[in-house]
């Protein structure tokens, strides 16, 4: 609080640089524990497409430098510049060395690596991450479920101009995720944030690659532990589910499944 022209007082508002330092060091150290949580999965995406073996990525990957807190503002100021001025191709087009319209050469090389940008945007749901896994938490304590599970996906209402669309519910706009209930009880079991197709590396996806197959395989992984010895339940969906590789999958699992319309 300053004092001016002896009478009138100006406040300074807004957070102080105290609560700015520990919030960008705390993204920072979520930010390389989410990369080295994730380093088998990553290993194993990158070794489809080329000749090293699987030991030589690990090393790479686990051989990155800890993310620090100025990164973190670098990107954010690099999103905003980004936001300014659109490009077509996407981000990476801004470490480009060909020239390309009006968008100069190497925009974005002197202040942040490409790879090191890329590094720290893998996660599309980190603003939420830590609460969606604390509803997971509450509802797994909360409910012992029985032999039925229904899935569907739900939509949590937003006022942000960037939404997901979701057919025939209420909300037309807002956060989408996908939810494992008791049908008998319609208790939410589990939920499943989306944050785009193939983004959620963690994700034991099947081999139907669509995001709502991914959802109900992993939800069943973390409530049913696999095991030979299981009774077989029963999983309900809708038609957006309906696949013959998922049903084949679940079946593996001990799990039948049903579609409706």
């Amino acid at each position: 609080m300053k004092e001016l022209d002896g009478n009138k007082m100006l406040l300074s508002l807004g957070p102080t640089q105290n609560t700015l330092d520990c919030t960008m060091d705390h993204l920072a150290r979520r930010s390389i524990r989410y990369h080295r949580q994730n380093i088998g999965p990553r290993a194993r995406e990158i070794q489809r497409n080329e000749r090293r073996t699987y030991p030589d990525i690990q090393k790479q990957l686990r051989n990155v430098y800890p993310v620090e807190s100025r990164e973190i503002l670098r990107v954010i100021g690099l999103l905003i510049a980004r936001m300014l001025a659109p490009e077509t191709r996407g981000l990476a087009a801004r470490w480009s060395r060909s020239l390309h319209g009006a968008v100069p050469l190497g925009t974005f090389g002197p202040w942040l690596v490409r790879n090191r940008c890329g590094l720290l945007r893998v996660d599309g749901g980190w603003k939420v991450r830590s609460i969606v896994t604390a509803l997971q938490k509450t509802y797994a304590r909360g409910y012992d479920f029985g032999p039925v599970i229904a899935f569907d996906e739900a939509i949590i209402p937003t006022h942000a101009t960037q939404q997901d669309n979701t057919y025939q519910k209420t909300r037309k706009g807002g956060a989408k995720f996908f939810s494992a209930c008791c049908e008998e009880a319609a208790y939410c079991i589990r939920i499943e944030l989306y944050v785009g197709t193939n983004t959620n590396i963690s994700t034991s996806t099947p081999a139907d690659n669509s995001p709502g197959a991914a959802a109900v395989m992993q939800s069943l992984n973390t409530l049913l532990q696999p095991s030979p010895k299981s009774s077989f339940r029963l999983v309900v969906t809708d038609s957006f589910y309906t696949s013959v590789v998922l049903a084949l999958d679940l079946h593996s699992q001990h799990v039948w499944s049903g579609w409706f319309l």
